[in-house]
Formats: C-alpha cells, sequence, structure tokens
C-alpha cells in the first residue's frame, strides 16, 4: 500500500527502492539528531506553546494553549466562551467543554495519548515492534514508512523524511460498522527553539473534519504542575 493521503489525488509512483534498506535504529538515529540531539533533547523539561487552531476555510481560527511535561500534555482550545481543553496525565485520556466532561470513544483516547507520546520524542517507548517496510513519497519527497505496533497491538504508519530524517506523517486506522475509519496527522515546518525542532504546522485530518495547528510562540522549560494534566 502507499502513503494514507486522505485526499482523493492519484497516488504518486513509488521511487526505485535503495540496495540497502535502511533500518529502524538508522532511522530513529537520524530522527533524533535532526530534531536536535540526544543532550538538547534532554534539556527540555516542559514547555508551554501557543498557537491558532485553523479550520478547513482557512479564515476560521481559533486561539490554542498547550503544556507539555514528559508525556503529559494538555490542550485547550477556546471557542468563543467555550474552552474545550484534551488532556493526557501519563495514563489516561480526557476532554472536556468548559470543564464538563465528554465521553471519549477509545480509538479518540488512544489519539489524545499517541500525540502526547509523540511530542515526549522517545518513540522507542511508545512502540514495542518497528519495521522499515519501503520507501515511498509524500509531496514530491522520498519517505521511509516504518510500521509501528504498540504494546495494545495498535499499528500506526510513521514516515520519515529520508533526507532531513524528520518525521513527516503518522497515520493510524480503525476498522468501524462504517468502514475503516482514517485518522492522519501531518508535521511541516520544523523551526528551532533553544536547539530542539518543533513542527510549526501540523495537518489532522479524520473522515470529514480537517484542522491545522499553527504555533505561534514557544517556550521551554515552562514551569507547570503536574495537576495542570489531571482532568
Amino acid at each position: 500500500q502507499s502513503a494514507i493521503n486522505l485526499n482523493p489525488v492519484a497516488p504518486e509512483e513509488r521511487p526505485v527502492q535503495p540496495e540497502k534498506k535502511p533500518t529502524v535504529d538508522e532511522i530513529l538515529a537520524n530522527y533524533e539528531t535532526a530534531l536536535g540531539g540526544k543532550a538538547n533533547l534532554a534539556k527540555v523539561t516542559s514547555r508551554q506553546i501557543k498557537a491558532s487552531r485553523v479550520e478547513a476555510d482557512g479564515k476560521t481560527m481559533e486561539t490554542e494553549e498547550i503544556w507539555q511535561k514528559g508525556n503529559k500534555m494538555l490542550v485547550s482550545t477556546t471557542y468563543g466562551t467555550t474552552v474545550v481543553t484534551e488532556g493526557f496525565d501519563g495514563a489516561k485520556a480526557w476532554k472536556t467543554s468548559n470543564k464538563d466532561a465528554i465521553e471519549l470513544k477509545t480509538d479518540e483516547a488512544e489519539q489524545i495519548k499517541r500525540e502526547a507520546q509523540i511530542r515526549a520524542g522517545d518513540l522507542k517507548s511508545i512502540y514495542s515492534q518497528m519495521d522499515y517496510r519501503f520507501t515511498d513519497k509524500i509531496d514530491g519527497r522520498e519517505v521511509y514508512l516504518v510500521l509501528a505496533t504498540t504494546a495494545a497491538n495498535s499499528r500506526e504508519r510513521l514516515f520519515f523524511d529520508a533526507v532531513t530524517g524528520l518525521l513527516v506523517r503518522r497515520s493510524a486506522g480503525v476498522p468501524t460498522v462504517l468502514g475503516f475509519f482514517v485518522y492522519q496527522v501531518d508535521y511541516a515546518d520544523y523551526k528551532d527553539f533553544g536547539g530542539v525542532k518543533l513542527p510549526t504546522t501540523i495537518r489532522f485530518a479524520v473522515p470529514n473534519i480537517r484542522w491545522t495547528r499553527k504555533v505561534l510562540e514557544v517556550k521551554n522549560n515552562a514551569a507547570v504542575d503536574d495537576a495542570k494534566f489531571v482532568k
């Protein structure tokens, strides 16, 4: 299969496969180096991020504030007088609207959890098994496709730029009574913040819903209490 793309466009021709296949360890080492290196990554223990959520029409925007600490995450999005918050406390994912609980489906909770874990950076701690499958193309650039499986046997696809080493796409699929539900995240416009690179354009797509997060400001090692991540 080719890289999953939710836009109905003709698939790109798969590039010539490398004579020597890259190993997962090589891909992950290049990813760590591309982000800034192990030493710089270790220096950042928390973040406060200000961003805008851009809706599919490209005109409607909402203010977002994101807090990170290790693999814990809190995202607050303001829609007028309503604040929708998604959180992961290191064990459980949750969501509220003006502090009223929103019930999450299993796959929704899993994706909130995964995004928090991805932001923590250590992919080997997330996936119990990772296998390089083949070299593909996304937007004209060669990418390495890695099939990753969590301890709970959830399978995802990770796409790494073959030149920069950076993660450019993550996709997961969940079978439902209505068909295969695909959750896709594209990471782009990586910029350096205190020696560590972060994507500043993140595109989310699920069937019939698309939105983009535009990162505006990043504050590394911001003071944050663990209680902030608890519902």
